[in-house]
């Protein structure tokens, strides 16, 4: 099952154009007022996470969330190893603090709504499927036809998942 979860998070990464690592690293950190540096410990955990070593990934990334505790990048990487590492329960939370944040990658709500469902919270699935819905209604041009294309793909991927019994 781990297997198969990760490989469905690097094909929605490669569907949304977003390869994990280069979609990761550096993309929206957010600059903090906090004294440690969180760029080493989250690049460091978005190695591990590709080279499938979880419980590494995890201890990195949760360095760098100490570092910048609301940036959306960090919490969505944290998510997906988590839940690469079958802790769906932390996955979830951090997906939700990932969907909180400013710089939240576009495919974090997608997330949340599938791990979700995988622990039978339907109903916050489908606030993430609605999210989503209102994300894509107001992505215009500013948003840029990428983050729409991403934005619409996530919708239709959870619209899936939630219509499957």
């Amino acid at each position: 099952m781990k297997a198969a979860k990760f490989v469905s998070v690097v094909l929605v990464s490669c569907m949304l154009g977003m390869p994990i690592a280069s979609a990761q690293m550096g993309m929206g950190m957010q600059s903090s007022p906090q004294r440690e540096d969180p760029t080493a410990a989250y690049q460091a955990g978005i190695a591990a996470f590709n080279a499938r070593n979880y419980p590494e990934a995890i201890r990195q990334l949760r360095t760098a969330r100490r570092a910048s505790p609301n940036d959306g990048a960090i919490n969505y990487a944290l998510g997906l190893a988590y839940n690469a590492n079958g802790d769906k329960g932390e996955a979830k939370t951090s997906f939700e603090r990932a969907v909180r944040a400013s710089n939240a990658p576009a495919p974090a709500r997608l997330q949340l709504g599938l791990v979700a469902l995988e622990l039978g919270d339907r109903e916050t699935a489908t606030e993430q499927q609605t999210a989503l819905q209102r994300a894509v209604t107001a992505c215009d041009a500013t948003c840029g036809d990428a983050r729409r294309g991403q934005l619409q793909a996530g919708l239709d991927q959870l619209t899936r998942a939630l219509s499957t019994p």
